[in-house]
């Protein structure tokens, strides 16, 4: 059902989305301490001997647990904790490590169904992955914190849970590959330590949206590839930001202008190519930017860069700096929707969405669908950006219950519905 919106409707939308960003900022500011005063605060990840690669990790297998221990949570929740370190593959398919916070809910399901919950970071300073946020007495970042809502819902239905640290130890974000490595590889960990109680037939279900949309879109487009042993019976994901040019050039000059800036750092540090392209290009303000949002959260840049222009950063147009072959080039191979996953999707996105905007989440969705994929798709009218993760998480949590409570295959094909608001006609 398509639905037409009204020009009054769409500043409502907008206005929204600016006042949802004052809100997360005011409350915000750069991090949110824990509620858990009793509790020391933990050291950071860049200094805490736990993610540090044990020597010779190199040899061991994708997703072997090379560390673990149990953790406590920085607000409660009815379930037990622990880290896992373990071996995965970085971007360059180089070997890596990387952390993944498992929950065993205390009502678990005698089944023991898994799903992998990719929390949107967005952001590339060390303190800002969930293994840190998660723990008591962290200076959590806002993103982590604002998640908290969804995982108690996948542990109050008594599902297994996984929160893999998909950005690793350097914070790439939104790079090709390296989320879907390193996620199924935190689900591959989570399968072997033992007191979860899984094995490689437990039911397995992916769930992410924003930058958690992105790295699932990944994970389940790497999945019949990198481990077609696992056992993914689906994927729900929504703002996934599938071509990266789009939201970059959508954002700047916007409230979420921010996004630019972690794009652009992130990109600049993790390719040395990248690096010597910008480089010449950047101002001395710009260069500096570029390093300091490096260290930082997304809700501290999106203080400093409210409505910001990234064109004033460089003496070439942001459209030229975006361009540059190398630039160009990792950005183009970013890009989702290229592999062709055998699990269900459900895709959900926000027409009027100020970040992700709506046409290259549609035009995955044809390139899935040609590719063989079953996709359910959800575009809502009601809703931008934000609003989206408190709409759209009821339907794709009962779709994705849907798949987790039955071997019966999900209805193969695709569909594309167009909805006012999924709180009015949930799906």
């Amino acid at each position: 059902m398509e639905v037409e919106m009204s020009s009054n409707a769409r500043r409502r939308v907008f206005g929204f989305g600016v006042a949802a960003v004052v809100v997360m900022m005011t409350l915000a500011g750069p991090t949110i301490v824990s509620s858990n005063t009793a509790s020391a605060a933990p050291p950071l990840p860049q200094v805490d001997e736990f993610y540090q690669p044990p020597a010779g990790f190199e040899s061991a297998a994708p997703g072997a647990i090379l560390r673990s221990r149990p953790v406590q949570l920085t607000v409660p929740l009815s379930a037990q904790a622990w880290q896992l370190l373990y071996r995965t593959t970085d971007v360059f398919d180089q070997p890596d490590v990387t952390v993944t916070t498992v929950f065993l809910p205390d009502n678990v399901r005698p089944d023991r169904p898994l799903v992998s919950h990719q929390m949107f970071e967005d952001a590339s300073g060390p303190q800002c992955v969930p293994s840190y946020g998660l723990q008591a007495g962290a200076q959590s970042s806002m993103e982590t914190i604002g998640q908290l809502r969804d995982l108690q819902t996948m542990l109050q239905n008594g599902w297994v849970v996984s929160v893999p640290d998909f950005g690793g130890r350097f914070g790439h974000f939104p790079v090709a590959q390296e989320p879907g490595y390193m996620t199924l590889d935190g689900i591959r960990a989570a399968t072997q330590f033992a007191p979860l109680g899984l094995g490689p037939e437990n039911r397995i279900g992916l769930y992410g949206y924003s930058g958690g949309g992105f790295a699932t879109g990944w994970t389940v487009e790497l999945h019949p590839s990198y481990a077609p042993e696992l056992n993914i019976i689906g994927a729900a994901y929504g703002g996934p930001g599938p071509d990266i040019n789009a939201a970059l050039f959508t954002t700047n000059g916007g409230p979420f202008s921010a996004i630019v800036g972690s794009g652009l750092s992130s990109y600049y540090a993790t390719y040395p190519e990248v690096k010597a392209a910008m480089q010449p290009h950047l101002t001395p303000e710009g260069a500096a930017v570029m390093d300091q949002i490096q260290t930082q959260c997304l809700s501290t840049t999106l203080a400093q860069q409210f409505f910001g222009d990234w064109n004033r950063y460089f003496d070439i147009p942001l459209d030229q700096v975006l361009a540059l072959p190398p630039l160009a080039d990792v950005i183009n191979k970013a890009r989702l929707g290229t592999h062709a996953p055998t699990a269900p999707l459900y895709v959900f996105q926000a027409v009027q969405d100020e970040v992700i905007p709506v046409g290259p989440t549609d035009r995955m969705v044809e390139d899935l669908c040609a590719r063989g994929a079953s996709v359910t798709y959800i575009r809502e009218q009601l809703a931008e950006h934000l609003s989206t993760i408190f709409s759209a998480s009821p339907a794709a949590f009962s779709w994705l219950g849907q798949q987790l409570d039955t071997d019966t295959p999900a209805r193969a094909g695709c569909s594309t519905t167009t909805v006012l608001s999924q709180l009015i006609t949930p799906k």
